[in-house]
């Protein structure tokens, strides 16, 4: 396959052949005997195909040949690329392409471009997350669509226009505001009433017991309790911070800003001090990230929680997943951390250290506050 005329052409495979030659036989059975990524390698060699990610692309579904590309990537036939932005920005520009006006069209993609893949670029975005822009995006097409089949355009419409529209569907729909604002800031609609996102329910600040989430604390921290050192850090980080699985899965060695007696991670733009007890076993995981792709147990540079895919971390699933095996159900003890974080820090503050923003923070406050008015006793009767 790998003959002298193929690494003539194209000289970057020369990795590729050797990290076959070199590999043992569970990654092969693993990674190579399936019905699609050995076939497509074999057919582009053969059909003498220049490989690049554009030519890849055309050989299989994302699906079919993430393997393969993730094989290339890592011994040097490809570059690195970030495949959930390109998945995105082809969704973003298929979906402007049913958009009949031209001008709205316009409109649609600088919106995409600005507030969805420049963000999708800046950091990783979970699937959930990716899911909901584009469920945004799938809103302002709907929206558009409605005002070209009523002959008006986003520089026509009227407050009556997005009125009735609103009024034709569920809450869900009010989610078109930041397109509007945009529209609006950008002078390209005279719209001037935006609609109201709906209030979200206070989340439950107590759903575990404190006294069953020091328990998990001590437990967790208990060096006689065998534990992979990262699996530690990312239990610590639920139980004390409420961090969410999806920050952990994506959480980078360039987040953390290692001292010689201390060490911060960075969520918000304000880095966190760890305490000592977690400090210990973040600088173990930084030290150990052997993650097994082909070929063998390989060292990740990049991610603190390195996936079998090259360039992608664990998923929030498998964070999810290795959590649930320890005892720590995730989703009630962050709201029990959010709510003791609440209970001491100030909105702005808990904004920057824990990276939400400062409205979902200013939530956390009130639910907290809510909850300390429901135990307090009833007014004395007359």
């Amino acid at each position: 396959m790998f003959s002298q005329d193929v690494l003539r052409n194209q000289p970057s495979l020369a990795g590729a052949r050797d990290a076959l030659l070199a590999a043992d036989t569970s990654h092969w059975s693993r990674f190579f005997a399936g019905v699609t990524t050995w076939p497509i390698l074999k057919r582009m060699l053969a059909d003498g195909d220049v490989i690049t990610h554009e030519s890849l692309d055309s050989y299989g579904t994302p699906d079919q040949i993430k393997i393969l590309r993730s094989f290339l990537v890592t011994t040097g036939a490809l570059p690195v690329r970030d495949e959930r932005v390109v998945a995105l920005e082809t969704w973003v520009n298929n979906k402007a392409e049913q958009i009949g006006r031209a001008e709205d069209r316009r409109s649609f993609l600088r919106f995409a471009r600005w507030r969805h893949l420049r963000q999708a670029r800046l950091k990783a975005l979970t699937e959930s997350q990716l899911s909901w822009r584009r469920r945004e995006l799938i809103l302002v097409s709907r929206f558009l669509h409605s005002l070209h089949s009523g002959a008006c355009t986003l520089q026509t419409a009227n407050q009556a226009h997005v009125d009735a529209w609103l009024a034709a569907g569920t809450k869900e729909r009010t989610r078109i505001r930041p397109f509007l604002q945009w529209c609006r800031d950008n002078s390209i609609t005279r719209i001037v009433h935006l609609p109201v996102l709906p209030i979200s329910s206070l989340p439950k600040t107590a759903a575990l017991a404190e006294s069953q989430r020091q328990r998990l604390l001590r437990e967790v921290l208990d060096p006689a309790v065998e534990l992979d050192p990262g699996l530690r850090l990312a239990a610590g980080l639920v139980l004390v911070y409420g961090s969410r699985p999806h920050e952990l899965a994506g959480l980078r060695l360039q987040d953390f800003i290692a001292g010689e007696s201390t060490i911060h991670i960075r969520f918000g733009p304000e880095p966190l001090q760890l305490p000592e007890a977690l400090e210990t076993h973040a600088r173990a995981a930084m030290a150990a990230r052997s993650v097994a792709r082909f070929g063998g147990i390989g060292e990740d540079h990049e991610w603190l929680f390195p996936g079998p895919i090259h360039g992608r971390p664990v998923t929030p699933s498998t964070m999810n997943r290795r959590l649930r095996a320890i005892g720590l159900e995730p989703a009630p003890t962050r709201s029990t951390a959010m709510g003791q974080l609440a209970m001491q820090l100030p909105p702005i503050i808990l904004a920057r250290l824990t990276g939400i923003t400062v409205a979902r923070a200013a939530v956390w406050h009130a639910a907290t506050s809510a909850s300390q008015a429901r135990n307090l006793p009833d007014p004395p009767r007359n």
